[in-house]
């Protein structure tokens, strides 16, 4: 749906897929996408081959991502990142995400 998105935008084209490359080298592809609101950068995140998990505190923006990407193996989640931080590093587990803000 969005293979054309950046079309039109090529700094911010490059810049994600440096961003993905980057992201990949490192051998943990997970990133977070905070503030992600309908989703489109987090779409483009994982058609970049890396793992994001898309975070908005407004369930309106999360439930327009669900409906676009819900069966593409998109995570969207309506949260603040320090919640969701919190949750992960309370379970003592590793917090390893990149973040895209």
């Amino acid at each position: 749906m969005f293979e054309n998105y950046l079309d039109d935008k090529p700094i911010e084209k490059a810049l994600l897929a440096a961003f993905a490359e980057l992201v990949r080298a490192t051998g943990n592809t997970s990133v977070a996408d905070v503030g992600c609101r309908t989703g489109v950068t987090t779409r483009i995140l994982a058609d970049l081959d890396v793992e994001p998990t898309g975070i908005d505190l407004s369930p309106n923006m999360i439930a327009e991502a669900r409906a676009q990407y819900g069966d593409d193996n998109v995570k969207v989640y309506t949260s603040s990142f320090t919640s969701m931080y919190t949750a992960v590093t309370s379970h003592r587990q590793a917090c390893k995400m990149k973040l895209v803000c």
